[in-house]
């Protein structure tokens, strides 16, 4: 996909659209770095320095919360899910501004967690099954199945063709749709106020990753948002609620 047409094409969406590709270039990074993230012995420490890097963030500027992750003794690469919850306490950062530096900074070792390819399922209680994350993006299949994908983790596994995976409502008179122009689109909860965004196969071979496409459907959310539904996870960036 040619991104710089793409931000030709959709003016409005040139700043997270451009964030999409520092984060990418960020987790490429890691990915790389995979066997010196595993043994290094300080493994947040060394993501932190790969995220200052490619968003040319002056060092030590996160220098606070390695030291919080040192002392509290956490260990990123089995417990990623705990970098979610370190409280942070800087007069600096909007508690949005929180959550989305930890969801950046914890992501590489969400990535990192061992998964098998075949035959993983959302269908037990709507979480992902190698990181136990809630998911907010899916995918239709050619053969009309549903597939949703973590955004922490990038695990992809089966689900309800018809459902919400977060109270696991399945009744279809209480999931609604709503489409974009290129009938990307939400599926709504009427029963908890929650909604995932699902694409079809065409998308994909449009725009190759299905992070993006939840990224240039960005109207989408806002529309959804509006109307008084949740996300229940951010998106490739960070984002979940639109203010």
């Amino acid at each position: 996909m040619d991104v710089k047409r793409l931000i030709q094409e959709r003016p409005h969406l040139e700043s997270p659209i451009s964030f999409y590709l520092k984060v990418r270039e960020y987790l490429q990074r890691c990915v790389k770095e995979e066997e010196s993230i595993q043994k290094e012995g300080n493994p947040f420490s060394f993501v932190v320095g790969v995220f200052c890097s490619v968003f040319d963030i002056p060092e030590g500027t996160f220098s606070f919360l390695s030291e919080e992750v040192s002392e509290k003794g956490i260990d990123p690469i089995t417990s990623p899910s705990s970098l979610l919850r370190i409280p942070i306490y800087h007069e600096n950062l909007k508690e949005d501004d929180k959550n989305r530096l930890l969801f950046l900074l914890s992501k590489p070792f969400f990535m990192l967690l061992k998964k098998d390819k075949e035959g993983l399922s959302f269908m037990e209680n709507g979480r992902c099954p190698v990181c136990g994350e809630v998911p907010s993006v899916g995918r239709i299949t050619a053969e009309n199945r549903k597939k949703l994908i973590c955004t922490f983790c990038e695990t992809e596994g089966d689900f309800y063709r018809i459902g919400c995976p977060y109270c696991m409502n399945r009744e279809s008179p209480s999931i609604d749709i709503l489409l974009d122009e290129e009938e990307i689109r939400v599926e709504l909860c009427g029963r908890c106020k929650s909604y995932i965004k699902s694409m079809r196969e065409e998308h994909l071979k449009k725009y190759d990753d299905p992070h993006l496409i939840d990224i240039i459907s960005l109207p989408l959310d806002i529309v959804t948002q509006k109307r008084g539904y949740k996300r229940r996870s951010p998106n490739i960036i960070g984002i979940a609620e639109i203010k």
